[in-house]
C-alpha cells in the first residue's frame, strides 16, 4: 500500500536522489523525516533506470542516466520489519558478467528473476535481454531467436502469465515505434503481435500510435498501454491490446509428432542403461530437450490442478527421487515401467496408471536425467503417466540445491528457466480411485473442500512464500507432526525445521479426509528409513523413493502399488550392493492399513553414526 518514488530528473536537467513515499492510507506523501533510513547512503543521482519489487518487498534499482553517464549498478530499498515505516539503502554485488551500462530500458519481474531490456548507451541503442537471478544474485545474457524486435529505448515491458514478455513502442532515438513483440520464454523466440483492439471501452478504435516514454500493464487477457509522447506530442490516451487469441507460440512451435519420436527415442535409449556407472549417461541435446519440457509443459496446460486418476489395472505411487537416476530405473526394471515400454520389463496391466508426487531435481547428480524421462514418458503416455508438483519445483529452491548449477554444466541457464517454467504448471494434488488423496506435503488450515485446490490457478513460479499462496504453500511443505500428542496446526515459521508452513495432527487429518470422504493421504516430503512410513492409525503414508539418500543414510527406497480393489502392497529397494530388489513382505490390505494403529518408524541414522539409530518417532528433515 507504499509508492516508492526515487530519481529523476527535472526539467533544468538536474539528476534527483531524493526518496518519496507516498502512503495510500495516508492518502498522501509521508514526510521524510518519519520514515527512518529513506535519505541515507541512497544511491547517486540518476534518471531513466528501473525498479522493480521482489516478493520480499525489496526494491531493485538498476542502471540509469546519471551526470558522468550511464551506470549498470544494482541497489537495494530493504523495508524495515511490518509495521514499521523505514528502510535501508545498499549496493548489491552480482555474479557474472553484468549488461553495459545503460538507460531508458525496461525491466519486469518473472518469479524472483528481473529481465532487462534493450536502452541506450548514448552511443548504441540496444535489444538486448538479461536476466537477474535474485535468489543467488547473478546476471546471465539470453539468447534469443524469431522475430527480434529492432534496438529500442524507452518502451514498455510486461510479464504476461509468467511465460511471455510483452514489448511495445519505444525509439531508436531516430524513428518512434507503435509495435508489439511478444518473447517467449519457453522458446527464446520472438514473435510480432498484430492485433491491437482499441482504445478506452466504447469508443471508436484508431489503432496503435507510435509512442515513449509509456507506461504497460496487464489485465486479464489484455495490455494496456498508457500516455507517453511521439517525441513532438505528449498522448493521454489508453490502448488496449487483446492477446487472448494470440496463438500460444509454446503449441504453435511444438510438433508433437516430432516430439514423441524424440521422447521415444529417449526412452528407449535410458531404459538400456543397467548399474550406476555415470559415463554411460550421454546428454540427450540440448534442442531435444528444450522440445521435451515445452510438450510437458503444454501437457500439464490442459490438465486441472486437481488430477483424478482412475484404472483398472491399479496404479504405482512414487516419492521423492531427488535426481538419484539410478534407482528410478531401477524401479522401472524391476516392477515394470509405463506400458512396458522401452525394454524387456516386467509386464504392468494395460491401464496400470503411474503418479509421482514431486522433487525429481536437487540433490541427486542426475536431476536433468530424472525429469527428462519422466517426460519423455508424459508426452508418450499422458494418460498414463502423472506427475504433481513438490517443494523443490521452485526455482527459489532449486537454485540453491544442485539443480541450477547440473543445468548451467550440463547446458546453460536457460534450459534452467525452462524446466523451471514447465514445473510452474504442474498439478498440484491428485485423487487415486476415489479414495486416496495425493499431494506432495500434507493438508493446510486453508484447506477444506477439493474444489479449492481444483480452483488453485497456474502457472506459479515461486509458491515457498505463504504469504502469497498459503494453500499451495501448505500442500507442498506441510508435514504430520512428530509428536504423537500434537493436535491442530502447528505453525513452524520462522523457526521450524523447515521455516514455513504447518506440522499437523492426526485429529486434523481424521477431520479432513472424513469432511472429503477420502479414506487416506499419500505424500512425500520427508526421507523414512523403510523407504515408506505409516502414520495417523494408517490413514497416512509418507513415501521416500531415492535408496541411501545423498549417499549418506542408507536407507532403503520404496514405491506403493494401489490395486483396483485397494489393496496395497509396497515395492522395496535396498541401496545399492545391499541384495537384490524385491518386495519387503509386506502386503497390507487396505482394510487392514486403515484399523491398525502404526507408529511411525525409527529414524534413519543421522551422519556418522551406525546403522540402526535411536529408536524415536521423528525421521530425517530435508533442510529447507
Amino acid at each position: 500500500r507504499k509508492f516508492l518514488l526515487f530519481g529523476g530528473k527535472t526539467l533544468q536537467g538536474s539528476f534527483l536522489s531524493d526518496p518519496h513515499v507516498f502512503c495510500m492510507a495516508y492518502g498522501g506523501w509521508l514526510p521524510q523525516k518519519n520514515i527512518k533510513g529513506l535519505t541515507t547512503n541512497c544511491p547517486r543521482s540518476r534518471a531513466y533506470h528501473t525498479c522493480n519489487v521482489l516478493p520480499s518487498l525489496t526494491a531493485v534499482i538498476f542502471g540509469g542516466s546519471t551526470n558522468s553517464g550511464p551506470v549498470n549498478d544494482v541497489c537495494l530499498y530493504t523495508p524495515t520489519a511490518e509495521g514499521e515505516d523505514g528502510g535501508d539503502w545498499s549496493s548489491q554485488k552480482v555474479m557474472g558478467t553484468p549488461p553495459c551500462p545503460r538507460f531508458g530500458h525496461t525491466a519486469t519481474m518473472v518469479g524472483s528473476n528481473v529481465y532487462i531490456f534493450g536502452g541506450t548507451t548514448e552511443q548504441t541503442v540496444l535489444n538486448d535481454i538479461w536476466i537477474l537471478n535474485t535468489d543467488n544474485w547473478r546476471w546471465d545474457e539470453v539468447l534469443t531467436g524469431g522475430v527480434t524486435p529492432d534496438a529500442r529505448a524507452f518502451h514498455s515491458l510486461v510479464n504476461y502469465e509468467q511465460q511471455y514478455l510483452i514489448t511495445y513502442g519505444g525509439t531508436n532515438l531516430r524513428t518512434t515505434y507503435q509495435d508489439f513483440f511478444c518473447l517467449n520464454l519457453g522458446t527464446n523466440r520472438w514473435s510480432s503481435i498484430k492485433a491491437l483492439d482499441q482504445d478506452m471501452p466504447g469508443q471508436q478504435g484508431s489503432g496503435p500510435t507510435a509512442r515513449m516514454g509509456h507506461r504497460s500493464f496487464v489485465c486479464g487477457d489484455k495490455v494496456f498501454v498508457h500516455a507517453g509522447s511521439n517525441g513532438s506530442t505528449a498522448h493521454t490516451d489508453v490502448l488496449i491490446a487483446s492477446i487472448s487469441e494470440y496463438a500460444d507460440p509454446v503449441t504453435a512451435s511444438v510438433d508433437m509428432d516430432e516430439v514423441k519420436g524424440i521422447a521415444e527415442r529417449v526412452i528407449k535409449d535410458r531404459m538400456k542403461l543397467t548399474g550406476m556407472n555415470p559415463d554411460s549417461i550421454v546428454p540427450v541435446p540440448r534442442e531435444d530437450t528444450t522440445k521435451i519440457i515445452f510438450a510437458a509443459k503444454h501437457i500439464f496446460q490442459q490438465e486441472h490442478s486437481l488430477l483424478t486418476v482412475e484404472s483398472s489395472s491399479g496404479c504405482h505411487v512414487f516419492g521423492d527421487l531427488h535426481g538419484q537416476f539410478f534407482d528410478l530405473l531401477r524401479f522401472f526394471q524391476h516392477f515394470g515401467c509405463p506400458e512396458g515400454f522401452g525394454g524387456m520389463m516386467p509386464e504392468t496391466g494395460k491401464d496400470t496408471k503411474f503418479l509421482f508426487l514431486g522433487d525429481y531435481v536437487d540433490r541427486g547428480r542426475y536431476s536433468i536425467d530424472v525429469v527428462t524421462l519422466l517426460y519423455a514418458y508424459k508426452i508418450m503416455f499422458p494418460e498414463k503417466v502423472f506427475m504433481i508438483r513438490g517443494n523443490h519445483e521452485d526455482e527459489a529452491m532449486n537454485c540453491h540445491h544442485g539443480f541450477f548449477d547440473e543445468c548451467r554444466r550440463t547446458f546453460d541457464y536457460q534450459i534452467w528457466h525452462s524446466f523451471n517454467l514447465s514445473f510452474s504448471f504442474m498439478p498440484v494434488a491428485a485423487v487415486l480411485q476415489n479414495r486416496i488423496f495425493c499431494c506432495h506435503g500434507g493438508i493446510s488450515p486453508h484447506l477444506h473442500t477439493m474444489a479449492q485446490i481444483a480452483a488453485i490457478r497456474r502457472p506459479v513460479s515461486t509458491v515457498g512464500n505463504p504469504q502469497d499462496t498459503p494453500l499451495l504453500s501448505d500442500l507442498l511443505w506441510s508435514d504430520p507432526s512428530t509428536d504423537p500428542d500434537a493436535q491442530g496446526f502447528i505453525y513452524r515459521y520462522p523457526h521450524g525445521k523447515r521455516g514455513c508452513s504447518y506440522d499437523f495432527g492426526e485429529d486434523v487429518l481424521h477431520k479432513f479426509l472424513d469432511a472429503n470422504n477420502m479414506d487416506m493421504l499419500v505424500r512425500a516430503h520427508e526421507l523414512v528409513q523403510d523407504g515408506f512410513e505409516l502414520w495417523g492409525r494408517g490413514r497416512l503414508i509418507t513415501l521416500f523413493s531415492a535408496a541411501n539418500y545423498c549417499g549418506e543414510y542408507d536407507n532403503a527406497a520404496a514405491m506403493m502399488v494401489v490395486h483396483p480393489n485397494l489393496r496395497i502392497d509396497f515395492k522395496v529397494l535396498r541401496p545399492e550392493g545391499q541384495g537384490a530388489a524385491g518386495n519387503e513382505g509386506m502386503e497390507h490390505s487396505y482394510s487392514k492399513l486403515t484399523s491398525k494403529g502404526t507408529k511411525r518408524s525409527a529414524s534413519p541414522p543421522r551422519r556418522g553414526s551406525p546403522r540402526g539409530g535411536k529408536s524415536g518417532l521423528s525421521t530425517i528433515q530435508e533442510k529447507r
